[in-house]
């Protein structure tokens, strides 16, 4: 397997270093490297190159090689769509971070993945805390139709694009546990550094009251918690080696990179074309309802 990486120089809010690095990790070939211009093509090769990957820089997507499987869309938000068209008429694969799209447009998110299945095209998008489900439950116990989830996350975002920046992690762990659901009662208080934003997630078992508190963070590691009826589980992290723990009460277990574990699932499915955790419809049904809460917020 043979990786183009688009956006893996960015020095802001990026992730595109780490997702390259656990691709090589887990043993495809990162070949390639697309920035916004030469110069950060460039610099992404270098940066990655401190990860042991030698990557090619290139100039424009056109330059991508007939014989590279997959790009990884780790560009700006307002990027991906161009950049998703373009890779899928390409045939190539794609595993994007979110918000998949921004901002949406539901029509083109249709067309172009109807496009992609239509080809056999592997799409996931990066919505990776969806992977930490099963140490949450080893911690908290099954849960059954849950009646209230709360979320705290600290994006790097300020302001109305916190919601498309963090809220993706939300919808994906509701969807993986409730399914496919519509949101209404949206409400969204504060504005600048600290917004919560409050919904009813509704599925064909009930309804889920969704709060999710977010609050701006530059410094690593940045606080999360997560959990269902007040089961809520913290995330510890060990900056020297950046190895991660949950924590519930006076339990504690350590847990994959869920990153790593949203590239090796995107992986398997490439390989053994089987539909991602986070693939073509669980990407539809959360990102319309991403677009949903963004639009009947009252204020931001």
């Amino acid at each position: 397997m043979k990786i183009c990486i688009i956006g893996a120089g960015r020095t802001r809010n990026g992730i595109g270093q780490y997702i390259a690095k656990y691709f090589h990790e887990l043993g495809a070939d990162v070949v390639a490297t697309l920035g916004s211009s030469v110069q950060s093509s460039l610099m992404a090769s270098r940066l990655l190159a401190s990860h042991g990957i030698h990557a090619e820089p290139i100039k424009t997507i056109d330059d991508i090689k007939d014989d590279i499987d997959v790009a990884v869309i780790a560009s700006p938000a307002e990027t991906h769509m161009a950049y998703l068209k373009a890779c899928i008429e390409k045939g190539l694969n794609v595993f994007c971070e979110k918000p998949f799209i921004w901002p949406v447009d539901t029509a083109s998110l249709e067309s172009i993945l109807k496009e992609a299945r239509d080809k056999n095209i592997t799409v996931a998008m990066d919505s990776q805390w969806v992977f930490s489900l099963d140490d949450y439950f080893g911690l908290c116990g099954e849960i059954k139709s849950p009646k209230n989830f709360f979320m705290h996350l600290c994006p790097a975002a300020t302001g109305a694009f916190m919601i498309p920046d963090a809220l993706p992690h939300c919808l994906s762990i509701l969807y993986k546990v409730i399914g496919d659901a519509c949101v209404n009662k949206v409400k969204v208080y504060g504005s600048g550094d600290k917004i919560k934003v409050s919904f009813d997630y509704s599925g064909k078992e009930g309804i889920c009251k969704v709060s999710i508190l977010m609050v701006r963070q530059d410094s690593q590691p940045r606080p999360m918690a997560f959990g269902f009826d007040g089961k809520i589980v913290k995330r510890v992290v060990n900056m020297e080696d950046y190895s991660m723990r949950l924590r519930y009460g006076n339990k504690i277990i350590a847990i994959e990179d869920p990153l790593k574990m949203s590239v090796e699932d995107f992986i398997h499915s490439y390989q053994e074309k089987t539909e991602p955790v986070v693939g073509i419809r669980h990407i539809l049904a959360t990102t319309t309802m991403l677009r949903d809460i963004y639009n009947k917020r009252r204020s931001c």
